[in-house]
C-alpha cells in the first residue's frame, strides 16, 4: 500500500485530509482528531520500513521518548499507533511549513537569501531544542 493515497482514510481517532509532504520515512497528512475537533499532522510510515525486523519496537520507543519532551521549540507528539498495516505518529500541526520547505523556498529564490540577522533567531531555537533533547 502506498502512503501517498490515504486522504479520506481514518486511522484510529484521526481522519486524514490532504497530503502535506513526503520523505524517506513516509508521508505527512493534515488530519483532524474528530473527538476534539483538533487539526493535527499525521506522519504515516512506509510499509516496507514497518515490516523490517525490530522497526515497530524502535518506532514505539522513539514515539514515547518524543512525546515526553516538553519544549517550546520541539513539536509535541500526541499519539502513535498501527492500524490495518499502517503505522503512524500524530503531532501538532504547525503553520508555515517545515524547515525543509523553508530552505527549498530560499534555494528557489522565493524568500530572501540567508543572512545572520534573519537566521540567528532560528538557529538559536534549534540549538536550544537540541540541547534540551
Amino acid at each position: 500500500m502506498s502512503v501517498d493515497h490515504l486522504s479520506g482514510r481514518v486511522l484510529g481517532a484521526y481522519e486524514l485530509h490532504e497530503l502535506l509532504g513526503r520523505g524517506g520515512m513516509g508521508a505527512v497528512y493534515r488530519g483532524v482528531q474528530n473527538s476534539l475537533f483538533r487539526e493535527v499532522a499525521v506522519k504515516v510510515v512506509m510499509p516496507e520500513l514497518a515490516q523490517q525486523p525490530g522497526y515497530i519496537e524502535r518506532f514505539t520507543r522513539e514515539a514515547k521518548v518524543a512525546a515526553s519532551l516538553e519544549h517550546p521549540h520541539i513539536v509535541p507528539v500526541y499519539d502513535y499507533g498501527s492500524e490495518n498495516g499502517i503505522t503512524y505518529v500524530v503531532m501538532r500541526l504547525l503553520a508555515g511549513g517545515s524547515l525543509g520547505q523553508r530552505l527549498a523556498n530560499r534555494r528557489a529564490g522565493k524568500t530572501p537569501p540567508p543572512g545572520l540577522p534573519e537566521d540567528a533567531p532560528l538557529l538559536t531555537q534549534l540549538a536550544r531544542a537540541l540541547a534540551y533533547a
